[in-house]
Protein backbone atom coordinates (compact mmCIF):
# COMPACT_ATOMS: atom_id res chain seq x y z
CA UNK A 1 0.00 0.00 0.00
CA UNK A 2 3.01 2.42 0.69
CA UNK A 3 4.39 1.81 -2.81
CA UNK A 4 0.82 2.11 -4.33
CA UNK A 5 0.47 6.13 -3.08
CA UNK A 6 4.14 6.46 -3.74
CA UNK A 7 3.72 4.99 -7.70
CA UNK A 8 0.63 6.59 -8.45
CA UNK A 9 -0.46 9.93 -10.48
CA UNK A 10 -0.86 12.96 -7.62
CA UNK A 11 -3.45 14.33 -9.04
CA UNK A 12 -5.37 11.20 -8.90
CA UNK A 13 -4.35 10.99 -5.65
CA UNK A 14 -5.53 14.04 -4.49
CA UNK A 15 -8.74 13.86 -5.98
CA UNK A 16 -9.72 10.61 -4.24
CA UNK A 17 -8.57 12.06 -1.25
CA UNK A 18 -10.71 14.67 -1.49
CA UNK A 19 -13.63 13.10 -2.76
CA UNK A 20 -13.44 9.53 -1.20
CA UNK A 21 -15.33 6.77 -2.85
CA UNK A 22 -18.74 5.54 -3.15
CA UNK A 23 -19.20 2.20 -3.38
CA UNK A 24 -22.53 1.15 -5.31
CA UNK A 25 -23.98 -2.40 -5.01
CA UNK A 26 -27.34 -3.41 -7.34
CA UNK A 27 -29.58 -6.48 -6.96
CA UNK A 28 -31.76 -7.40 -9.72
CA UNK A 29 -33.41 -11.18 -10.63
CA UNK A 30 -31.67 -12.92 -13.07
CA UNK A 31 -28.62 -10.78 -13.70
CA UNK A 32 -26.58 -11.60 -10.05
CA UNK A 33 -27.73 -13.04 -6.60
CA UNK A 34 -31.15 -10.74 -6.01
CA UNK A 35 -31.86 -8.83 -3.17
CA UNK A 36 -33.50 -11.25 -1.50
CA UNK A 37 -30.65 -14.25 -1.74
CA UNK A 38 -28.14 -11.14 -0.62
CA UNK A 39 -29.75 -10.28 3.03
CA UNK A 40 -32.03 -13.78 3.03
CA UNK A 41 -34.81 -12.06 3.53
CA UNK A 42 -38.06 -11.62 1.37
CA UNK A 43 -39.04 -8.53 3.91
CA UNK A 44 -37.98 -5.10 2.39
CA UNK A 45 -38.39 -3.29 5.61
CA UNK A 46 -35.87 -5.79 7.24
CA UNK A 47 -33.43 -4.78 4.51
CA UNK A 48 -34.51 -0.77 4.99
CA UNK A 49 -33.58 -1.27 8.47
CA UNK A 50 -29.72 -2.52 7.88
CA UNK A 51 -29.36 0.16 5.31
CA UNK A 52 -30.51 2.60 7.89
CA UNK A 53 -28.44 1.15 10.88
CA UNK A 54 -25.76 0.76 8.59
CA UNK A 55 -25.43 4.78 6.90
CA UNK A 56 -26.17 3.27 3.69
CA UNK A 57 -28.05 4.58 1.02
CA UNK A 58 -30.70 2.88 -0.85
CA UNK A 59 -33.22 2.86 -3.78
CA UNK A 60 -35.81 0.36 -4.36
CA UNK A 61 -36.30 0.21 -8.40
CA UNK A 62 -39.34 0.50 -10.53
CA UNK A 63 -38.77 -3.46 -11.38
CA UNK A 64 -38.70 -4.51 -7.91
CA UNK A 65 -34.55 -4.49 -7.74
CA UNK A 66 -32.44 -3.00 -5.07
CA UNK A 67 -29.40 -0.26 -5.61
CA UNK A 68 -27.44 0.91 -2.04
CA UNK A 69 -24.68 2.60 -1.78
CA UNK A 70 -22.12 4.19 0.57
CA UNK A 71 -19.45 6.58 0.50
CA UNK A 72 -16.07 5.91 2.31
CA UNK A 73 -12.65 7.95 2.87
CA UNK A 74 -10.42 7.07 0.11
CA UNK A 75 -6.80 6.62 2.35
CA UNK A 76 -6.54 5.81 5.88
CA UNK A 77 -4.42 7.73 8.28
CA UNK A 78 -2.35 5.00 9.65
CA UNK A 79 0.95 5.66 11.96
CA UNK A 80 1.26 9.07 10.23
CA UNK A 81 0.94 7.85 6.78
CA UNK A 82 -1.59 8.74 4.35
CA UNK A 83 -2.51 4.88 2.87
CA UNK A 84 -4.45 3.95 -0.37
CA UNK A 85 -7.50 2.42 1.29
CA UNK A 86 -9.73 1.91 -1.72
CA UNK A 87 -10.86 -0.31 -4.53
CA UNK A 88 -11.52 1.15 -7.54
CA UNK A 89 -9.62 -1.33 -9.78
CA UNK A 90 -11.49 -4.42 -8.54
CA UNK A 91 -15.60 -2.48 -7.60
CA UNK A 92 -15.80 -0.74 -11.03
CA UNK A 93 -18.02 -2.04 -13.34
CA UNK A 94 -15.39 -2.42 -16.10
CA UNK A 95 -14.06 -5.19 -13.92
CA UNK A 96 -17.18 -7.68 -14.73
CA UNK A 97 -17.37 -6.33 -18.37
CA UNK A 98 -14.47 -8.22 -19.42
CA UNK A 99 -15.99 -11.07 -17.45
CA UNK A 100 -16.70 -14.07 -20.09
CA UNK A 101 -20.45 -14.32 -17.63
CA UNK A 102 -20.68 -10.41 -17.98
CA UNK A 103 -19.00 -9.44 -21.29
CA UNK A 104 -22.13 -9.57 -23.57
CA UNK A 105 -24.62 -7.72 -21.49
CA UNK A 106 -25.39 -4.10 -22.82
CA UNK A 107 -26.31 -2.33 -19.42
CA UNK A 108 -25.52 0.63 -17.72
CA UNK A 109 -22.55 0.54 -14.86
CA UNK A 110 -25.34 1.37 -12.53
CA UNK A 111 -26.88 -1.92 -12.64
CA UNK A 112 -24.05 -4.47 -12.88
CA UNK A 113 -23.75 -5.94 -9.34
CA UNK A 114 -21.53 -3.66 -8.11
CA UNK A 115 -19.82 0.15 -9.14
CA UNK A 116 -17.63 2.53 -7.36
CA UNK A 117 -17.88 6.60 -8.32
CA UNK A 118 -15.93 9.40 -6.30
CA UNK A 119 -17.34 10.11 -3.34
CA UNK A 120 -19.45 12.85 -4.47
CA UNK A 121 -21.20 10.70 -7.26
CA UNK A 122 -19.20 11.53 -10.03
CA UNK A 123 -18.20 8.90 -12.71
CA UNK A 124 -14.16 7.77 -12.35
CA UNK A 125 -12.86 7.49 -16.21
CA UNK A 126 -11.99 4.36 -17.28
CA UNK A 127 -8.14 5.79 -17.83
CA UNK A 128 -8.11 6.48 -13.79
CA UNK A 129 -9.15 3.21 -13.24
CA UNK A 130 -6.72 1.82 -15.68
CA UNK A 131 -3.98 3.75 -13.98
CA UNK A 132 -5.15 2.54 -10.46
CA UNK A 133 -4.98 -0.85 -11.87
CA UNK A 134 -1.56 -0.88 -13.42
CA UNK A 135 0.13 0.49 -10.29
CA UNK A 136 -1.74 -1.94 -7.85
CA UNK A 137 -0.09 -4.68 -10.63
CA UNK A 138 2.98 -2.60 -10.50
CA UNK A 139 3.38 -2.97 -6.42
CA UNK A 140 2.39 -6.69 -6.20
CA UNK A 141 4.07 -9.20 -4.89
CA UNK A 142 3.91 -13.09 -5.48
CA UNK A 143 4.97 -16.00 -3.85
CA UNK A 144 4.15 -19.56 -3.12
CA UNK A 145 3.25 -20.80 0.06
CA UNK A 146 4.66 -24.73 0.96
CA UNK A 147 3.04 -26.96 3.75
CA UNK A 148 3.70 -25.45 6.99
CA UNK A 149 4.57 -21.77 6.37
CA UNK A 150 3.05 -19.18 8.84
CA UNK A 151 3.07 -15.17 7.85
CA UNK A 152 2.49 -12.58 9.60
CA UNK A 153 1.28 -9.43 8.11
CA UNK A 154 -0.56 -5.90 8.63
CA UNK A 155 -3.06 -5.71 6.62
CA UNK A 156 -3.09 -1.77 6.35
CA UNK A 157 0.35 -2.35 4.83
CA UNK A 158 -0.93 -4.62 2.62
CA UNK A 159 -3.50 -5.56 0.33
CA UNK A 160 -4.29 -9.09 -0.16
CA UNK A 161 -5.38 -11.17 -2.80
CA UNK A 162 -4.76 -14.14 -4.55
CA UNK A 163 -3.79 -16.41 -8.33
CA UNK A 164 -5.44 -19.21 -9.28
CA UNK A 165 -4.15 -22.43 -8.29
CA UNK A 166 -4.03 -26.18 -8.29
CA UNK A 167 -5.00 -28.81 -6.15
CA UNK A 168 -5.81 -28.88 -2.81
CA UNK A 169 -5.26 -26.42 0.13
CA UNK A 170 -5.92 -25.32 3.51
CA UNK A 171 -5.76 -22.13 4.75
CA UNK A 172 -5.93 -20.92 8.16
CA UNK A 173 -6.37 -17.18 9.24
CA UNK A 174 -6.50 -15.35 12.12
CA UNK A 175 -6.93 -11.34 12.63
CA UNK A 176 -7.12 -9.41 15.15
CA UNK A 177 -9.16 -5.89 15.68
CA UNK A 178 -7.90 -3.28 14.00
CA UNK A 179 -6.53 -0.48 15.83
CA UNK A 180 -6.78 3.06 14.02
CA UNK A 181 -3.34 4.69 15.14
CA UNK A 182 -3.23 8.36 13.57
Amino acid sequence: VRETVARMDPAVVEKFQRLGIRYWQHRSPGLYNSWQETFLTDDRSVVESYMTSNNMAYRWEADGSLSWWTNFPAMRRYRGEDLWFCHPHSQHASYLKVHPDWIHRNIPNNRFPFHCYYGDGSDIPDDVVQHVRDVIWQAAVGFQLQTGDVIVVNNMYLQHGRLPYTGTRRLVVSMVPFQDQQ
